[in-house]
């Protein structure tokens, strides 16, 4: 998958590699979009982002007190579940403090109300979560806002 990434960045490949990603999406039953950039582009960024070697500069963000939010969900098939609770771990949240939803966006369990972070995991919602349940994952933007606001005060 790296070689995929590194030669659809060459503008000569892009259209041979974009036919192959197609083709590579439909033998893998993967849902394909109109617009198979959007996949190439979270290929890239897995590939290319050092995530595992972010941790030392997320934990710096944990600690600052700047107010964070992280929403994910276990069916996202562009960024594998396990990295989010990986990155989950390293701030400090433990599973008792996730705010858990079911896969219509209801409330299952309350999480941490402590602090300056907030982390909602979905039953379902896939890598566009925000677009599956606005309602929810607003309110929260609009709550981490309304902290960030308060505490620059």
């Amino acid at each position: 998958m790296r070689a995929f990434a590194v030669h659809y960045t060459n503008p000569r490949y892009q259209g041979f590699m974009r036919h192959l990603g197609i083709a590579i999406m439909k033998y893998t039953r993967n849902p394909i979009k109109p617009n198979i950039e959007d996949a190439i582009m979270s290929l890239q960024t897995m590939i290319f982002s050092d995530y595992e070697e972010a941790g030392d500069k997320i934990k710096q963000v944990a600690n600052s007190g700047i107010p964070l939010l992280i929403a994910f969900s276990e069916n996202d098939r562009a960024i594998n579940p396990e990295v989010i609770f990986n990155m989950v771990d390293l701030i400090g949240t433990r599973n008792q403090d996730l705010w858990l939803y079911d896969a219509d966006g209801k409330l299952v369990r309350k999480g941490s109300t402590s602090g300056s972070r907030k982390v909602m995991l979905f039953k379902k919602g896939g890598h566009y979560l925000f677009r599956r349940h606005p309602e929810v994952v607003n309110s929260a933007v609009m709550e981490l806002l309304q902290t960030a606001l308060a505490s620059s005060k």
